[in-house]
Order: C-alpha cells, then sequence, then structure tokens
C-alpha cells in the first residue's frame, strides 16, 4: 500500500515539474494537485497536511523564479518533511520518500532542459527583468551575440538566475547541474531571450 501512495506522490511531482516547462501548465499543475490530494486523502484525509505540502512546494516554485539566498526554499522544504513525518512517523521512510521526491524532480527537470524545453517563464516577468536591469529592446535581439562569452554568475542558477557576461548583467538559465553564484560561466545558446550557460571548461 506504501508503494502506491508514493508512487501517486511522485506521479504528482512528475507532473508539477512537466507544468514548468510546458503550456499549457494549468492542465499539469490541476493534475499534480489532483495526485496529492489522492496521495493525502488515501493516506489520512488530513485537508490541513495536503494544504500545508501545497505550500512547501509553492515556496519552493517561487524560489527556483526569485533567488532570495535560499530562504523561501528551506520555508518550503521543511513544510514538505512536516508534512511527510506527520504521515509516517519514521525517520528512515521519510528519508526515503524525500529522495524520492527529489530524485524524480530532478531528473525530470533535466530531461527537459537537455531536450531544449525552456522553463515556463510570463511574459511580464521577462519584461520586468528587462527593465530591471535596463536593457533595451535592441539590446534583447543581440543576445545571440553573446555566444561563446564567458562570465560569472551574480546568483545561484537553479537552473534561473542572473550573470554578468560583458559588463552586462542578464537572466540566465543553467544548460546543465544548478550552478552557485560566484562561478564562471560560458554562454552556450540563445533562444529567444532565454540565455542558456554552463560552467566555463565544460
Amino acid at each position: 500500500m506504501v508503494t502506491w501512495n508514493v508512487l501517486i506522490l511522485l506521479l504528482g511531482v512528475f507532473l508539477l515539474i512537466t507544468a514548468m516547462f510546458n503550456r499549457p501548465s494549468v492542465m499539469y499543475l490541476i493534475l499534480s494537485a489532483v495526485a496529492f490530494g489522492t496521495y493525502f486523502w488515501i493516506i489520512s484525509s488530513n485537508l490541513l497536511l495536503f494544504l500545508v505540502f501545497a505550500l512547501g512546494i509553492l515556496l519552493i516554485i517561487v524560489e527556483l523564479y526569485v533567488p532570495d539566498f535560499g530562504i523561501m526554499g528551506l520555508i518550503g522544504l521543511g513544510a514538505i518533511i512536516y508534512t511527510l513525518w506527520s504521515e509516517y512517523h519514521d525517520f528512515s521512510t521519510l528519508v526515503l520518500v524525500l529522495l524520492a521526491i527529489l530524485f524524480t524532480g530532478f531528473i525530470t527537470g533535466m530531461i527537459y532542459l537537455k531536450s531544449g524545453r525552456n522553463l515556463v517563464l510570463s511574459p511580464g516577468f521577462v519584461l520586468n527583468e528587462a527593465i530591471q536591469t535596463g536593457q533595451s529592446a535592441e539590446k534583447l535581439q543581440k543576445k545571440a551575440d553573446l555566444i561563446g562569452l564567458e562570465g560569472e554568475t551574480i546568483t545561484d542558477l537553479r537552473p534561473v538566475g542572473k550573470a554578468k557576461i560583458n559588463a552586462e548583467y542578464y537572466e540566465v538559465i543553467s544548460d546543465e547541474d544548478f550552478i552557485n553564484s560566484g562561478t564562471p560561466i560560458k554562454v552556450i545558446k540563445v533562444r529567444g531571450t532565454q540565455i542558456y550557460v554552463r560552467k566555463a571548461g565544460n
């Protein structure tokens, strides 16, 4: 029974990550919520725990798009750990379930990134970032000129963050594993307004 419950939980994780890379996202988000809701309904029918879990997921997603030194991500992770501990009351089971969640989310995200999919960002988010960093429309169109140039990350790339390239600040996306701030990076490709980077030397 536990195995099936965990599989439903991991299905929810898969659908959630899928929603971050596909349009329309709403359909995948609804299916993900249904999977998570089914998991908690089977386990304990505790609506409060489901809501706390959903809040934890939301905070982690916000952390991916708006890096803030991991504060929201840690709070979100804490909420998820709390809900799972409330269900199992067993440390070894808790660790195994958390590892399964992290593994499923990481592998799903990497598969989409490697296949050339972009994180679904709203046009408003991209526009606001462009205004905040003082980039003109002309500079946005010339981002292709950055391919091959090296720079340095200003924030962690998880996988989205900021980097300084050719004395300018840009919103970039890691094309590999998460990259820490202060790491030398190289632009490998540009898709529309999105800049993909890797660690310099890779």
